[in-house]
């Protein structure tokens, strides 16, 4: 082959990665907007109805009877979107966003999991916003964030 081909072949190879990126970035943050809605809603329905902590796990069971071949709305990640929403609701790094997250949002730019470990290792948002923004800088796997965390 010459090297017009090697070359074209090249671009288009790169022309894909980014396109997959690019994807793969805005679902994620179109995941994680979705999580913070959920983590709202169970919230305010909670709060607004008096209902207990039941309903999350009522709410698990009609979400995965309803929607059978969707995961991620287990009671524990449902109890997870209600704590990601509280921890941050009140956080600069959201209200920089007027109190939506938006795609702009550094809470978007890491996957949930990482949320997770987040929540379950930082006390304060400050300490949560350093582990993002050194997540997002150094591109750190769940597994170095845990690391650095402990």
């Amino acid at each position: 082959m010459d090297k017009a081909y090697r070359d074209w072949v090249i671009y288009l190879k790169n022309r894909i990665r980014s396109a997959q990126l690019k994807a793969a970035v805005t679902v994620n943050a179109g995941m994680i907007n979705l999580y913070w809605e959920i983590g709202k809603s169970i919230y305010q329905k909670q709060t607004a109805n008096q209902w207990g902590a039941k309903i999350v796990e009522n709410l698990a069971n009609d979400l995965k009877t309803g929607l059978p071949d969707t995961h991620g709305f287990s009671r524990s990640n449902l109890y997870a979107m209600r704590k990601f929403y509280l921890f941050y609701t009140d956080s600069p790094i959201v209200h920089q966003a007027g109190g939506q997250l938006t795609e702009q949002t550094i809470l978007t730019k890491i996957p949930w999991r990482h949320h997770i470990a987040i929540l379950s290792n930082c006390k304060t948002t400050d300490e949560a916003e350093f582990y993002i923004r050194q997540t997002i800088a150094n591109n750190w796997s769940r597994n170095v964030l845990e690391l650095k965390m402990n």
